[in-house]
């Protein structure tokens, strides 16, 4: 009677210790964040080899039960992120995702309007020409119609809530300038929150006055506290949509 009592117990316990990890897998979501450097955590580390651990992906969340799929690429462009979002290897991780973050658009800037962007940084209170605001104009006309593209895409994979990025502007004491010429980019970037599945994480205006405390040394890249603050708003829209 004793023997069969402990096997009875030690049964129980064995399918206790079985059951709880298996339960904790089934409950945990995955969080899969794409974008550029910004999503990577480019210059938080050292070798900037694999997605950072203080990478803002990262930081939402922790204490969240997520796995986090950080396919951020430095350098990255919405027209890249396109190109990457057809391959299986995205296409997989989105279609398991619980929740998507997008920070998008910023390299789209940094490299096509660099003549302007040297400019406003080494000119003192440069104001932009004609010809500055229709390369932007153009720019935006491009990362719009790249981010239908890229939300379609998606949406032919899941229906789960995408977390959509403003784009910050990094240089300190030149938002009447490098800021003004982001305004059209964000507005559209905002109008995307009419779709109730998409919330809008505005960094762009988290970061206006701040740039100098959110910003690497000499850099456009988020510090921790950058980082941290992009998590938080990142951790704040998948508040809203649960």
């Amino acid at each position: 009677m004793f023997k069969s009592t402990v096997k009875l117990a030690l049964s129980f316990v064995l399918c206790f210790v079985i059951m709880v990890p298996t339960a904790f897998a089934q409950e945990q979501k995955s969080l899969v964040a794409l974008g550029d450097s910004i999503t990577f955590g480019y210059n938080l580390d050292t070798k900037n080899n694999h997605p950072s651990k203080d990478a803002f992906p990262e930081l939402v969340v922790e204490g969240e039960k997520y796995r986090v799929r950080n396919l951020g690429v430095p350098g990255d462009t919405s027209s890249d992120l396109l190109t990457l979002l057809k391959t299986e290897k995205y296409r997989q991780a989105v279609r398991h995702a619980d929740v998507i973050t997008l920070n998008i658009g910023s390299a789209d800037f940094l490299k096509g309007a660099s003549p302007i962007i040297a400019k406003i940084i080494t000119i003192p209170n440069y104001q932009p020409t004609l010809e500055d605001v229709s390369l932007m104009q153009n720019i935006t006309t491009n990362l719009v119609t790249k981010l239908q593209q890229l939300v379609f895409e998606i949406r032919t994979l899941t229906d789960k809530p995408i977390i959509l990025y403003t784009i910050y502007n990094p240089f300190y004491g030149k938002d009447a300038q490098a800021g003004a010429l982001l305004y059209g980019a964000n507005l559209a970037i905002r109008s995307f929150g009419a779709d109730s599945s998409i919330e809008i994480a505005d960094a762009f205006t988290a970061f206006i006055g701040k740039q100098n405390l959110l910003i690497l040394h000499e850099d456009v890249h988020p510090n921790l506290e950058g980082q941290q603050l992009l998590a938080d708003l990142a951790g704040n829209a998948i508040q809203e949509v649960n």
